[in-house]
């Protein structure tokens, strides 16, 4: 390998694993982007393709329950406004790794109503 090469190799690592540190704490805005600057830096190989799509997975789906905490947090306080921003962050996320979670949220909004 050329050191053009291996430097590419210890980027694209480095960029994988800020991403995943961000996906196992449901950070997705921050893991999309360092997985973006990936993409458009670096032309992806099958393997990392992989890595990408299983960290996007994993971030996905701690960001939809955190979101969906949120949600609860901010219905009890009757912030209406932060509630359905956090439904539709966990809504887009859920859409995404195909996670039905329609009647979570609908339970969330009945909190407020109360």
């Amino acid at each position: 390998m050329s050191l053009e090469t291996d430097k590419i190799n210890e980027e694209t690592q480095k960029y994988l694993g800020v991403a995943r540190k961000c996906a196992k704490k449901g950070d997705v805005i921050d893991m999309e982007f360092a997985l973006f600057l990936l993409k458009e830096i670096y032309s992806i190989n099958e393997f990392v393709s992989s890595q990408i799509e299983e960290i996007l997975g994993m971030g996905y789906k701690i960001g939809i329950s955190k979101s969906l905490e949120n949600a609860k947090k901010y219905s009890r306080r009757e912030n209406i406004q932060k509630m359905e921003r956090e439904l539709y962050f966990a809504t887009e996320y859920a859409d995404y790794i195909g996670v039905e979670i329609e009647e979570e949220c609908n339970h969330i909004r009945l909190i407020s109503a109360k």
